[in-house]
């Protein structure tokens, strides 16, 4: 095992998952692999001399988490290219949205992420109205934190074509105001892909950097094997003529 370097960790509780053999005494690796575990004597005597040793200081190690469902990578899109929508109150909503009107992504929208009106003071939706106080030349949208509802302001409404007379689609309600005139909450995926087909699609280089940047995120936190559903849909349809 010449010319590659060995790391025997020790001195803590090192979980294998393993029924048969649930916990060992020490761990060694190779080149990023473990390569062997057993009591501290036996690794030492196959790995063989140079290894390096790290104690764990009584602390423990076990093998790394497998996502169960996490939708991975939206959490680095949604970190790197949309407003951070879970806020205490209408005007932090409006605030977190205006600074996404100055990001340095040419998308000509500005997206949010993570809405929920439970934790707000005021225990409701915004209205386009309230979008409209950000912007009325930048078209706006973001969806509940559930993902069934979206929100848009009268820009975004204008692009998808929706007005007084559009009739709800199958399987989605776009709200509507005392008049009948559309509010921006469109409920259901079908109201909202309404707007959100409208949405410019991530280039290659975004997908590549929102991917690292998740990926550095579940590994900070041990989890090593991840899924993800569809995460760059609906926006990467057009990274390729971008």
């Amino acid at each position: 095992m010449a010319n590659h370097k060995i790391t025997i960790y020790h001195d803590g509780t090192i979980l294998t998952m393993d029924a048969d053999f649930p916990q060992v005494e020490a761990l060694a690796v190779m080149d990023e692999r473990i390569v062997a575990t057993g009591s501290l004597k036996d690794v030492k005597q196959a790995v063989g001399d140079g290894a390096d040793l790290v104690s764990l200081e009584g602390g423990t190690l076990l093998p790394g988490f497998i996502d169960g469902h996490s939708h991975f990578c939206s959490g680095g899109m949604n970190r790197l290219y949309a407003a951070d929508c879970a806020v205490e109150n209408m005007e932090a909503l409006k605030e977190s949205l205006r600074r996404k009107l100055h990001d340095d992504r040419p998308s000509q929208w500005v997206v949010g992420h993570s809405f929920d009106e439970k934790g707000m003071e005021e225990q409701c939706y915004p209205t386009r109205e309230i979008l409209d106080e950000v912007s009325t030349d930048v078209p706006i949208f973001f969806r509940h934190v559930t993902g069934h509802t979206g929100i848009a302001n009268s820009k975004a409404l204008e692009i998808a074509g929706i007005t007084r007379d559009t009739p709800d689609p199958a399987g989605g309600i776009i709200g509507r105001d005392a008049q009948g005139e559309p509010n921006g909450i469109l409920e259901g995926i079908p109201a909202q892909t309404l707007v959100r087909k409208h949405i410019p699609g991530f280039t290659l280089d975004e997908m590549r950097a929102a991917l690292a940047d998740d990926s550095a995120r579940y590994a900070s936190c041990g989890i090593t094997t991840a899924q993800g559903a569809r995460p760059f849909l609906p926006w990467m349809r057009n990274w390729a003529t971008r």
